[in-house]
């Protein structure tokens, strides 16, 4: 059994030498105790160990002279085109390729809190919220305590923090699982994003599981390629040397995954033969109806999820459930106890006068492909898609998007999602450059929200895409307040 965050040697610090013992050589550099660590210049103080690591937007490395100033005990930085002056008070370490290391030596410095938990790690290009949140639901039903980290926060499921990026930094991820296992958790649920593998993130995480949901076309803005992209996503499979790995067989590069993982054990899963099958998914518009196989055995699950990529979501979890070793009847039982993720596909009913709003997260072309049509499977008479897309960010799935709704929806307000510091025309205009006709757009999302509903009747369905869960909206520097939910509840009258 490893120490845990409470151990007395980690409240009291840890000798730097040790904790860089197997990273680099350690004869000739002066030994300290080191009581924290972090990449965040302005969170380090005395007794400090600050990590230095260029980044996308800034570089660490420019900060350390403040971090010595805030009375760091040592540095670790990124050795590579860079030069540190010579006159340095303190340990001053550079080693190339430092981020594949930090997360090794937070595992040391916090007792190896993730050998204490079963760490089920969840990556794709859409379901890593729902899958995630929906493991640790499911796990909590059958009294295991499961915390999660994710898109919707950090915590457990009734009290969640939130934080700034789906996957949080190497050391901020040990400090976390260290309070997890001194809260008493088993389980950790946890999103890994494409970013998270590509710097490193997940570097000494232990994991028991890990799980692949689909691949289609995010985030060029940051991998350039879509090599680079599937590249980034294979590594939780090819370099964590993972117990189990749970592998979407009706993607293509989940099928390539079964033949490239390390883990030591595969299990699929999906519509097609596979190890736990989707066999049948009955859609209404209040849920649907699952059959699902687990090596022969069948069960039968009632749900109040929407989609049949949410069908598949819930196959994963269980999939999840079969590599725990949890008996077919305790997963139907957590199965049909799952309750909706707010911002997913979530239905909000109209009544007599007003059309049903589905909010979802929906922001990427297959994304929104896979909302519409779910939702036209729910027979109403008009389907309005209300959405726009991100400012600075993946340019190249704009006109996709565009052309995905006008295909599927039967019209479409373009509206501003979060346009940050690039002009809201330019973003709806490279949409619309998608589209055979002129969309309607209405950049306030209030107003263009407020039209699709007034200008809809009881039988149709207004779908309000790409912020789902989001509590805010960025436009230019400020981070504004808003949230689609409420919006809706606000006009239709229903209440939050």
């Amino acid at each position: 059994m490893s120490a845990t965050a409470t151990d007395e040697s980690v409240m009291k610090g840890r000798s730097l030498n040790s904790l860089l013992e197997g990273v680099t050589h350690v004869n000739g550099i002066k030994d300290v105790r080191i009581d924290h660590m972090t990449l965040d210049s302005r969170q380090v103080g005395s007794g400090g160990l600050f990590f230095a690591v260029p980044g996308t937007v800034d570089d660490g490395r420019k900060h350390i002279s403040t971090a010595i100033e805030s009375g760091a005990s040592a540095i670790v930085y990124e050795s590579s085109d860079w030069l540190l002056f010579r006159d340095c008070q303190i340990p001053c370490i550079g080693i190339s390729g430092l981020r594949s290391h930090i997360g090794h030596v937070a595992d040391k410095f916090y007792g190896e809190p993730s050998s204490e938990l079963h760490v089920i790690g969840i990556t794709g290009t859409n379901g890593k919220s729902t899958c995630a949140t929906l493991t640790a639901q499911a796990l909590e039903s059958l009294g295991k305590k499961c915390a999660v980290v994710g898109t919707l926060g950090s915590g457990f499921h009734d009290d969640l923090k939130g934080q700034p990026l789906t996957t949080p930094d190497a050391v901020s991820l040990h400090e976390s699982f260290a309070s997890f296992v001194e809260s008493g958790a088993q389980f950790a649920s946890l999103e890994v994003s494409s970013h998270a593998l590509d710097q490193s993130r997940t570097s000494g995480i232990r994991f028991e599981t890990v799980v692949f949901t689909n691949l289609s076309s995010d985030h060029m803005d940051y991998h350039k390629t879509h090599p680079h992209y599937r590249n980034a996503k294979a590594k939780l499979f090819e370099d964590t040397h993972a117990a189990n790995a749970v592998l979407n067989i009706d993607d293509d590069f989940g099928r390539s995954m079964v033949y490239r993982t390390q883990a030591d054990n595969v299990f699929t899963y999906g519509n097609s033969p596979s190890d736990v099958r989707l066999i049948q998914c009955s859609l209404h518009r209040t849920g649907m109806n699952l059959a699902i196989q687990i090596e022969g055995a069948n069960m039968e699950v009632q749900s109040a999820f929407l989609g049949l990529f949410n069908g598949l979501n819930i196959t994963a979890v269980a999939a999840v459930l079969h590599t725990l070793e949890i008996p077919p009847g305790d997963i139907e039982t957590a199965l049909n106890e799952l309750k909706p993720v707010s911002g997913r596909m979530e239905r909000i009913e109209g009544g007599f006068d007003h059309p049903d709003v589905v909010i979802d997260y929906a922001h990427t072309p297959h994304g929104l492909q896979c909302a519409l049509a779910s939702v036209r499977q729910m027979k109403y008479k008009n389907i309005t898609c209300v959405f726009g897309c991100g400012g600075d960010r993946d340019a190249e799935k704009r006109p996709l998007m565009g052309f995905t709704a006008e295909n599927l929806a039967s019209r479409v307000i373009l509206t501003n999602d979060n346009p940050r510091n690039e002009a809201p025309a330019a973003i709806t205009d490279a949409i619309a450059a998608g589209m055979r006709g002129n969309p309607r757009v209405i950049h306030d999302r209030r107003e263009a929200i407020h039209t699709a509903i007034r200008e809809s009747c009881s039988e149709d369905v207004v779908v309000v895409a790409g912020k789902g869960h989001e509590q805010y909206q960025i436009c230019g520097t400020q981070k504004l307040e808003f949230k689609d939910r409420a919006v809706v509840c606000e006009i239709l009258g229903s209440g939050e």
